[in-house]
């Protein structure tokens, strides 16, 4: 029984590029580019190391009419690997169809991830202001999602305004941030003003960080040793607020419930 199901994942991760296995070990968790030759080779040496692993692919390969068809081929993919689950990462295409094309279409990724979902830990992640977002339904929390809060140039009010948004989709537990690990999208060159950055983001289960090969030392050192729930007690806290939401949890919490009033009316006897 998976407490946890349909839950994104907890600690920090990356979405990796072409790094060392030895380079991505120190992760929580890494989200590998499933149409990389070498993925399945990195997927057994980090599972090995205990890092949980999921799969991704570009933008191009999630436009409106080719998403069913990607979401089957992840799936295969991390079914063979043994991955924790899989990331949806659609972004091209969707600004250049008509808002009815869109909420088809949206229903049909909200379906094919839902029936996809299953046994694995299935998300989203776009930017904030995605235009495929409104038409997300029946997501049931079997999917969670992950905007990317660059927030470059723009007020705190902004990254709110987008969590808001996000959360309303997919739940309160069941969103995490898209995090900056590169300079050129938030123009940010010292650890001090990273660490700002990094403070701004709201708290959750976990964060996931676009990297690339030249991604700095420090920046990457930075980003290592945070958490975006702030602290272990707010982790924890998180947590327990997710799994209460799960189906699972709802019944444990009405069993839990009921085992109370019964206890309560054999002391009142």
């Amino acid at each position: 029984m998976n407490l946890l199901q349909g839950l994104p994942p907890g600690g920090v991760g990356i979405f990796a590029r072409a790094q060392s296995v030895e380079s991505l070990r120190i992760w929580d968790f890494v989200a590998l580019n499933y149409r990389r030759a070498d993925t399945v080779v990195k997927a057994g040496a980090l599972k090995a190391a205990g890092v949980r692993v999921f799969l991704y692919s570009t933008p191009e390969h999630w436009q409106p009419t080719q998403a069913i068809g990607e979401i089957a081929a992840i799936r295969t993919t991390a079914t063979r690997v043994g991955a924790t689950g899989f990331i949806a990462n659609p972004e091209s295409g969707w600004s250049d169809i008509s808002s009815a094309a869109r909420t088809g279409h949206g229903r049909a990724l909200s379906d094919g991830l839902v029936a996809a979902s299953g046994d694995m830990s299935v998300g989203i992640v776009s930017f904030p202001l995605w235009p495929g977002l409104s038409s997300l339904t029946g997501l049931g929390g079997r999917v969670w999602g992950c905007p990317e809060m660059y927030a470059k140039g723009r007020p705190a009010s902004a990254t709110a305004t987008w969590w808001a948004r996000w959360q309303a989709i997919f739940g309160s537990t069941r969103v995490i941030p898209g995090v900056s690990g590169w300079i050129s999208h938030i123009s940010i060159d010292t650890a001090a003003k990273y660490d700002t950055y990094l403070r701004g983001m709201p708290p959750a289960r976990g964060a996931i960080a676009w990297t690339e090969n030249g991604s700095p030392a420090w920046m990457l050192e930075r980003l290592r040793a945070w958490r975006p729930a702030g602290n272990a007690i707010n982790s924890v806290i998180s947590d327990i607020g997710a799994i209460a939401t799960t189906p699972v949890g709802i019944i444990l919490g009405l069993v839990i419930a009921a085992f109370v009033v019964l206890i309560i009316a054999a002391t009142m006897e």
